[in-house]
């Protein structure tokens, strides 16, 4: 089966692609000689199947973060037979280097310029035609946000499976060739993201303004999920109730007991907290992709780093006071495996809601009405201390060698432009 490979810098939409190519019927798999788990999906390519394979993004060959090291390693191991190279086309500067390294990997390459709505929004112009004869390569110029483009790149990629490996390119000839076929006009800039940013960076608003953010997504999150959490508690009862006691009368004690009060609770109970799941996933994912937990990762990295961490891990900590379950698994998209666990080590220090319901309960009981709001608001404090003295402690064990590189979106969505 021929394999096609996703490579490009962060945030160009290589996974959008791929589940725009694939229905979104991606999985997740262990590669032979890699100690990390890839997305992959089969794709239909002319009239053979294909392995379309999503690479972690990336800003460097020859660099020697983990997610540098994990595309190197598979290019070199595993030796696919297309490269598509994916660049966001409203910032091509950046990524003039990476393409050079890559058509130097003696794979053949097409070069896949995505988020072509948001530079036509910017006034940006590109020749596809200029660029590809300049450069010798076959490319497309698509929207995978909104699937325009799609069909030539189908025909590009039967046609690349069948290709030879292109001359390797400098970097100086990538650079020219982008001059020539690229227009930017002078005034193309994201101003009105640059304007948001002096608000929401500014060194002595910007963390105010974000911890209220994320105070009103824990609060949307609650304040909706909690009535559908009850809803399915009582659904779960009233079944159990009216059905299954009934159906199971019959049956001994302990055959019931395991039953109803172990198999059945113990589902019941975590089928309940699903609606809170999906909830809370479902905002952070709008709160993400409008940009802005990338700028508060930015806004804390300074003071994290003192505790081995960096502004990923901050993150993922405050997560961990909404429910610590998602913030566990949202470490996933830490490719550092020591800043991954040392990450996962201090989240369950986080007091998530489910927790912070038995102290009110027993704070209540126990104190005055003066007494309680200082007692609860120590519970946060001392939380906050274990988890960084917890982080100063193994540090030194899951070192994390990873340099913090982050790449700001804009934080504000352009509008849709068509285009031909």
């Amino acid at each position: 089966m021929k394999k096609i490979v996703l490579i490009g810098m962060p945030n160009t939409g290589k996974s959008t692609l791929l589940n725009r190519l694939t229905g979104a019927h991606a999985k997740v798999g262990n590669w032979p000689g890699l100690t990390v788990s890839l997305l992959s999906a089969r794709l239909l390519v002319g009239d053979q199947m294909a392995q379309l394979i999503d690479l972690p993004g990336i800003y460097d060959l020859n660099g020697y973060s983990d997610d540098e090291q994990v595309v190197t390693t598979y290019l070199q191991t595993q030796k696919p037979d297309l490269i598509l190279f994916m660049m966001n086309a409203s910032q091509v500067d950046r990524q003039l280097n990476l393409l050079s390294q890559v058509t130097s990997q003696g794979i053949p390459v097409v070069m896949v310029m995505n988020m072509a709505d948001e530079a036509s929004a910017l006034g940006i112009t590109i020749k596809p035609e200029v660029l590809s004869q300049n450069l010798g390569l076959p490319m497309c110029l698509l929207s995978a946000k909104y699937g325009q483009g799609t069909a030539q790149l189908q025909k590009l990629m039967r046609e690349g499976l069948k290709a030879q490996a292109p001359q390797a390119l400098t970097p100086s000839k990538v650079e020219q060739a982008f001059q020539t076929g690229v227009m930017v006009p002078a005034q193309a800039s994201h101003q009105l993201t640059e304007r948001i940013d002096k608000v929401l960076l500014h060194p002595w608003l910007g963390l105010p303004i974000f911890f209220a953010m994320m105070l009103l997504l824990f609060e949307g999150v609650f304040a909706i999920g909690k009535p559908l959490q009850d809803g399915m508690s009582w659904l779960f009862a009233s079944l159990r109730t009216e059905a299954l006691e009934p159906l199971l009368s019959g049956l001994p004690a302990m055959a019931q007991g395991l039953l109803l009060d172990g198999l059945y609770n113990g589902i019941s109970t975590v089928a309940s907290f699903v609606p809170l799941i999906i909830l809370f996933f479902l905002f952070l994912g709008i709160v993400e992709d409008t940009g802005y937990l990338s700028r508060a990762a930015f806004l804390m990295d300074a003071l994290m780093s003192k505790f081995g961490m960096d502004g990923r891990s901050f993150v993922m900590l405050l997560m961990g006071f909404g429910c610590n379950v998602p913030a566990l698994l949202g470490t996933r998209v830490i490719r550092s495996k020591g800043l991954r666990y040392l990450t996962m080590l201090t989240i369950p220090f986080s007091l998530c809601s489910a927790r912070l319901q038995v102290f009110v309960l027993f704070i209540a009981a126990m104190f005055t009405t003066e007494q309680a709001p200082w007692v609860l608001f120590s519970l946060y404090l001392v939380s906050i201390l274990m988890a960084m003295l917890t982080s100063v402690i193994f540090k030194k064990q899951y070192v994390n060698v990873d340099a913090f590189v982050l790449e700001i979106p804009p934080t504000v969505c352009r509008p849709c432009v068509k285009w031909c």
